[in-house]
């Protein structure tokens, strides 16, 4: 299960030097975990047939809980069957996506690249799903996104509970993508991620932006708050690690701005016509839209953002995406806080 993973703007050291932070551990609290040391036991494997494929009873719950979900927010919102705008019953398929709670809409993006990827990818095909706010925790039993279908959905998925591997699979057959658009997509998937991991965990971008998406969210506890903030942090040093044993951050930063480069010469070249509704596009999209659409002031570190702003061929890709595919609007999160422009 993948995790979410400080440099300041002016930071030139290749090195990572540890800063500290708001969520640094009280001396009190720090001497109590030295002398009784917490201890974390590896994960058990799951048993064999709890990840098989679910049955009809299990899908049945799966969207009992939606339904659940959506019934609370009619409640609130002090409407009837009108108050969900028709969405549970035209859109069968529920997409589990990293979500704030009333983001129940396809068209608001997650704050999650991974999920934008694939909620981008359905809407451009044409497939209609409504999103269940949720969290690797909640999840059946995989990291986020994942589809379930309902038994009357039909098509496109064969299974009844999709994860994004399994999205990955069906894509594939779709036969869109070319060795060309392969090579483009390891870009994105290797340095622009790499880069955003750094730039969303491992600098003030963090505090600001990070933990109140995926962790305020979800707990007013400060314990808990401060734990699974550092949580995260470690996670994202680990994925950065799995790439080089030290994390470089002028190397990042470097990489991905060649990666923008690459990627924004090839769709201002791509043929005249061409629709962007590819995975690559989308997954291209995800980073682009995120960078993009925040407030310049929204960041506390802008370097990944002012990469691609200044890059006129991913502005215009993302552009023609928004407008002609996917009339994305800002996580609900983002739109609270003022942090997009008006």
């Amino acid at each position: 299960m993948s995790k979410p993973s400080q440099a300041t703007s002016d930071d030139t050291s290749p090195r990572t030097k540890p800063t500290r932070s708001i969520l640094s551990i009280p001396p009190s609290l720090k001497r109590l975990f030295d002398e009784f040391p917490l201890v974390t036991y590896a994960a058990n494997e799951l048993p064999a047939r709890s990840v098989s494929v679910p049955n009809k009873r299990d899908r049945a719950d799966i969207h009992a809980f939606y339904d659940a979900h959506l019934s609370r927010r009619r409640s609130s919102e002090g409407g009837g069957r009108g108050g969900g705008k028709g969405q549970r019953d035209d859109a069968l398929h529920a997409f589990f996506s990293w979500a704030g709670e009333g983001d129940v809409s396809p068209n608001v993006a997650s704050f999650n690249p991974g999920c934008l990827r694939w909620q981008a990818y359905l809407v451009s095909q044409g497939i209609k799903f409504h999103v269940v706010p949720s969290n690797n925790h909640a999840s059946f039993p995989h990291s986020l996104p994942l589809v379930a279908s309902h038994p009357h959905a039909g098509g496109p998925f064969a299974q009844p509970i999709i994860t994004s591997e399994g999205l990955g699979k069906w894509a594939k057959k779709s036969g869109e993508m070319g060795m060309k658009e392969d090579a483009f997509m390891a870009l994105v998937d290797g340095p622009v991620r790499r880069a955003w991991l750094f730039s969303m965990y491992m600098t003030p971008n963090f505090e600001k932006l990070t933990v109140p998406c995926y962790i305020d969210a979800h707990t007013s506890s400060p314990i808990i708050r401060l734990f699974s903030a550092r949580e995260l942090r470690q996670a994202a040093q680990a994925e950065l690690l799995k790439y080089k044993p030290v994390i470089d951050e002028r190397a990042i930063y470097s990489d991905a701005e060649d990666a923008f480069q690459a990627l924004d010469s090839y769709f201002s070249r791509r043929e005249e016509g061409t629709k962007p509704t590819t995975l690559l596009d989308a997954a291209v999209f995800a980073y682009t839209y995120l960078l993009l659409e925040l407030a310049e002031d929204g960041w506390a570190d802008r370097r990944l953002a002012d990469m691609v702003r200044g890059l006129e061929g991913l502005r215009a890709h993302k552009e023609e995406i928004r407008k002609g595919y996917f009339r994305a609007r800002p996580p609900g999160v983002w739109r609270r806080s003022k942090m997009v422009d008006v």
